[in-house]
C-alpha cells in the first residue's frame, strides 16, 4: 500500500486506503496537473480547474464563499452544505459519500481539504502533486494548522467555514455535463 507524501514529496507513516471515494493514488504520484483543490476534493484526475457550480456553466469564485448561494452553487455540483459542526464521532464515508472542509485564507480565498476513510487529510494545489495535510483542530471557527514532524504547530492562516458532504454519482453527472458544455463553449466563472 503506498503511502502519503507529504507537502516536500517525502513519504508519511500513513498509508492511502483505497476505499471507492478515498482519493485516487494518481493526485499524489500522477505529478503536477491543472487540477485545483476543488477538482482533487471531487475526484476528478485530469480535469481543469473548477469552482463550485462548474456543472450549471456559471462558477462562483472562491471569494465569494460567504455567498448565502455559495452552497447552491456546490449542491449543483454534488457537493451539499453538512450541518456539523465537527466530524467527530461521524463516520467519514457512508454509502460511498464522503466529507470535505471548506476552508477561507488570505490570499487564497476558498481551499478544500478531503478526509480520507481512516479520518486523514488530503488537500492540493494547482500544478503541484497532492500530500498528506496533517490538519489539526478542522472544526467551527478554528483556525486549522499543520503539525509538523517535531510536532510543532504551524497555522497557515486559513480558517474553516464549514463541512460538506459529497455525492460522488451526482458529482459524476455534474462532470459529464460540464465536458458536455466546455465542448460548445458555454462556462462562464462569476
Amino acid at each position: 500500500m503506498a503511502k502519503y507524501p507529504d507537502e516536500n514529496g517525502k513519504p508519511t507513516a500513513f498509508d492511502i486506503p483505497t476505499r471507492a471515494a478515498d482519493p485516487n493514488e494518481i493526485f499524489f504520484f500522477g505529478g503536477p496537473t491543472p487540477t485545483n483543490c476543488y477538482a482533487f476534493a471531487l475526484n476528478l484526475y485530469g480535469a481543469p480547474s473548477l469552482n463550485p457550480g462548474f456543472s450549471t456553466g456559471h462558477e462562483i469564485d472562491g471569494g465569494h464563499h460567504s455567498s448565502p448561494d455559495f452552497p447552491t452553487y456546490c449542491a449543483h455540483d454534488g457537493v451539499e452544505l453538512h450541518s456539523a459542526q465537527t466530524l467527530a464521532g461521524v463516520e467519514p464515508f457512508v454509502d460511498g459519500q464522503y466529507y470535505l472542509a471548506a476552508l477561507f485564507g488570505a490570499g487564497i480565498d476558498m481551499h478544500w481539504a478531503r478526509i480520507d476513510s481512516r479520518y486523514q487529510w488530503s488537500e492540493k494545489m494547482p500544478g503541484l502533486p497532492a500530500h498528506y495535510a496533517n490538519f489539526q483542530g478542522i472544526e467551527a471557527g478554528t483556525a486549522p494548522h499543520h503539525v509538523d514532524k517535531k510536532g510543532a504547530q504551524k497555522n497557515r492562516g486559513m480558517w474553516f467555514v464549514a463541512y460538506y458532504r459529497v455525492y460522488p454519482a451526482k458529482v459524476a453527472l455534474a462532470y459529464a455535463a460540464f465536458n458536455k458544455r466546455i465542448k460548445k463553449n458555454k462556462c462562464v466563472i462569476l
